[in-house]
């Protein structure tokens, strides 16, 4: 099994194939998953809170999301990936897009924001908070440590035109 944790409506998974794997689009909104629903790369969709997912331990051979970790927490980033660790079957892969405080997307739209803020006089962002950029890949690394998940390959690179770290982590099989 492989999950997707905070898919939304799913489009960043349009073009996975499904094969004979089985894929879990996982999210918190009723709403997104209404819309996740024509994505038929998903044998199933799951409403749930990524902290505590109703799924076995150790039964899930990998797991991903995108634009999700910035918008908890160093608390509720712990929880997530503790939650992780324990679904993860030893040897458990999860991939996430991450971004970074020094990413592409904060020099093009922060001085965005910034000019509607100072036009209109009231708060604008494109985005929900994003409270828990990564610093550095260190930065990634230690997060990961933490949580006693083995980091493999912790990227930045312009194939997503420098918008996410891409950070890869392993369950130990220990």
């Amino acid at each position: 099994m492989f999950v997707e944790c905070g898919c939304g409506t799913a489009q960043s998974s349009l073009r996975i194939k499904r094969g004979r794997r089985h894929l879990v689009a996982v999210d918190f909104s009723a709403a997104a998953l209404a819309e996740a629903r024509s994505v038929t790369s998903f044998r199933s969709l799951l409403q749930a809170d990524i902290r505590f997912l109703p799924i076995g331990n150790d039964s899930v051979s990998g797991l991903w999301n995108l634009g999700v970790m910035e918008h908890f927490d160093r608390r509720g980033v712990a929880e997530i990936l503790t939650e992780f660790r324990r679904v993860l079957a030893p040897g458990g892969v999860v991939v996430l897009f991450w971004p970074p405080s020094f990413g592409s997307s904060r020099w093009v739209l922060a001085p965005i924001e910034w000019m509607i803020r100072t036009r209109t006089g009231r708060e604008f962002r494109f985005f929900p908070d994003e409270v828990t950029r990564l610093r550095s890949k260190d930065h990634a690394a230690e997060i990961l440590g933490e949580v006693d998940l083995e980091a493999l390959a912790i990227d930045f690179t312009p194939r997503d035109l420098f918008i996410h770290l891409v950070v890869v982590a392993r369950k130990p099989t220990r």
